[in-house]
């Protein structure tokens, strides 16, 4: 036989995370830095930086073609208590606009 009524549980638990994954709200940041099967994004408008594993990058990404510093927007899920990138997708390079911070003592008039 198959998994029984514990593999439709895990079956269901999966179909219920997937979802879940889908309606996470969205940001965009940069890739930080890439380990052997995981990295990290820096989110753009924090100094927060979230986990991501490969798996949560799109079929047609090849991970060994990611670079620190490319923009991506993705999902924040939590997962054991602990908020993580989920569902990234590449953004075209210049996609975020970052706004630099004036120098100390210098006052602007808009």
């Amino acid at each position: 036989g198959g998994g029984g009524a514990r593999g439709g549980a895990r079956q269901a638990a999966g179909a219920r995370e997937d979802s879940a994954k889908a309606a996470a709200p969205r940001e965009q940041g940069f890739i930080k830095s890439l380990l052997e099967s995981y990295g990290f994004v820096q989110s753009a408008d924090s100094e927060v930086q979230h986990f991501f594993h490969y798996s949560e990058l799109p079929h047609d990404c090849d991970e060994r073609s990611l670079r620190a510093g490319d923009e991506v927007e993705y999902g924040i899920y939590i997962s054991r208590d602990k908020p993580v990138g989920v569902r990234l997708q590449l953004l075209p390079k210049g996609t975020i606009a970052l706004e630099l911070p004036l120098a100390k003592g210098v006052a602007g008039v808009v």
